[in-house]
């Protein structure tokens, strides 16, 4: 049975992003794992690069049981209902499943705290220390 990883997406995300990942993911993990898209709610969400997508699943019904769980950057981590996530995100680092966050989504997990013990990367890190303040 294929391991589930979820690719969490926002209204203006950043395409090229997640199609580097979930390529990556298909071509080297030999059918072990299932690329799945979730995102707020079932409505299509629109990359910057203009392509509408119909999540998978929203915040209610995506799976809880997963392997791997991926923020893919964009324009919209700074808004407030980007913060729906976070039980996610919760899930996947208690259990040591595999997280990511690309570009502002890198900055999004240091704003709740999950990458003070971790190596990690970022976009500039003057402002994530700004944006996230003390949770960094």
């Amino acid at each position: 049975m294929k391991k589930t990883i979820l690719f969490f997406l926002l209204d203006k995300y950043s395409d090229w992003e997640s199609a580097y990942v979930s390529s990556l993911i298909n071509a080297l993990g030999e059918n072990k794992y299932a690329v799945k898209t979730f995102s707020l709610s079932k409505e299509p969400v629109k990359s910057l690069g203009g392509f509408t997508l119909i999540p998978d699943y929203d915040l209610v019904t995506a799976p809880k049981d997963f392997e791997g769980l991926i923020l893919i950057g964009g324009m919209s981590w700074r808004t407030e209902s980007a913060k729906k996530v976070k039980p996610f995100v919760k899930i996947a680092f208690e259990n040591k499943k595999i997280l990511g966050g690309i570009c502002d989504a890198a900055g999004f997990l240091a704003t709740i705290g999950v990458l003070n013990n971790i190596r990690h990367t970022g976009n500039d890190l003057n402002d994530i220390k700004q944006w996230a303040g003390d949770s960094y």
